[in-house]
């Protein structure tokens, strides 16, 4: 048998944290859209739906990366900050200078990085040429593009409308009403037989199922807005301090956000006393 393309089904995070957990919950719910738009053949890409395929297509790709990159981008930023604080001591000047003389040695540097001896400079090296290497500069950068940085919730507005769509598809009236055809949908009883669901049951099940579409697509969004107000958080840092109190309390955030405890998040906590 062969294997299915790379791009049939969104890929799964591998990683083992109730936030990771979650969101490839998600990316199981959008397995719907990405199959409906993946490519087939070359005329199913001239015939009359292919501009809607076309864009839902590139959109799963952008949420697969915008998810994957969400959990890996937290992992960073925890293991930076534990690095940064222990360390480092929480000393800004230090942990730039020691990344700025990792970086030299590893990939070279400019004539005035180095000595007459042809040993790296490590003396009064202005700020401007450590800020590059700031701890700052490591958790977010404004010299190349970052999803997970500039993504805002307006941008995952279509996300959480497949999220909605997924649910309300239901096969067994997709058959009934293309085919004619009555397909039976089971439940468990309390002795735990499978038993025919009746009308009841099924408009119960369906409307469970909405409701944790709904539930599922408003955490998403509230993600992308924790993120974006951690962003703005450390952008709104000097590079060229310490700032020990806010990084410390970002890499709490991130380690609770980690474990979806948004709620005692401090950026939160902000957020709701203001």
């Amino acid at each position: 048998m062969r294997d299915k393309p790379f791009y049939e089904l969104l890929s799964r995070i591998d990683e083992d944290s109730l936030l990771a957990n979650f969101f490839n919950k998600v990316l199981g719910n959008l397995d719907m859209a990405r199959i409906i738009s993946a490519p087939r053949t070359f005329r199913h890409k001239d015939d009359e739906n292919s501009r809607y395929c076309i864009d839902l297509f590139y959109d799963t790709c952008l949420w697969e990366i915008y998810l994957h990159q969400f959990i890996y981008k937290l992992n960073g930023w925890i293991k930076t900050l534990d690095e940064y604080l222990t360390e480092f001591g929480g000393s800004w000047k230090y942990y730039a200078s020691s990344k700025r003389v990792e970086s030299v040695n590893e990939y070279g540097g400019d004539d005035d990085d180095y000595n007459e001896d042809g040993s790296v400079k490590v003396m009064d090296i202005p700020n401007d040429r450590l800020e590059p290497y700031s701890v700052i500069r490591e958790l977010v950068c404004d010299d190349w593009t970052d999803i997970v940085q500039e993504t805002i919730p307006k941008d995952l507005e279509r996300l959480y409308g497949c999220l909605q769509a997924e649910a309300n598809l239901s096969i067994a009236d997709f058959f009934k009403d293309k085919m004619g055809v009555d397909i039976p949908m089971y439940q468990k009883d309390d002795n735990g037989n499978m038993v025919k669901m009746g009308f009841a049951d099924k408009v119960l099940h369906k409307a469970a199922e909405q409701n944790n579409s709904e539930v599922m697509g408003s955490y998403v969004l509230l993600a992308c807005y924790c993120m974006h107000d951690l962003v703005s958080a450390i952008k709104s840092l000097n590079p060229f301090e310490d700032n020990v109190e806010a990084l410390t309390s970002v890499r709490n955030d991130s380690v609770r956000f980690l474990s979806m405890s948004f709620s005692n998040m401090d950026v939160v906590k902000k957020y709701m006393s203001s």
